[in-house]
């Protein structure tokens, strides 16, 4: 009898660490599902900063090119 009762103790305590695992391991999957998520985020505001930077980048080439083709017009007239 007390060892029945030992074994249903035992096999409580069993049940309740298994739980407590699980429910660990959820928390610790939500965090990292969370992170994951942060993650891309701010993967996608860093690309959409990159393409923006692209786009100016190739305006200031643009600008530069035709700056640079009118300093020679102004040189060969002079």
């Amino acid at each position: 009898m007390e060892n029945l009762q030992n074994e249903k103790y035992d096999n409580n305590n069993k049940v309740l660490n298994a739980e407590s695992d699980n429910l660990s391991l959820n928390i610790r999957e939500e965090k990292a599902l969370k992170t994951v998520y942060e993650l891309q985020d701010r993967l996608k505001e860093i690309l959409d900063d990159k393409r923006d930077l692209e786009m100016e980048f190739v305006a200031l080439k643009k600008n530069f090119i035709q700056t640079n083709s009118q300093l020679d017009e102004e040189k060969a007239k002079n």
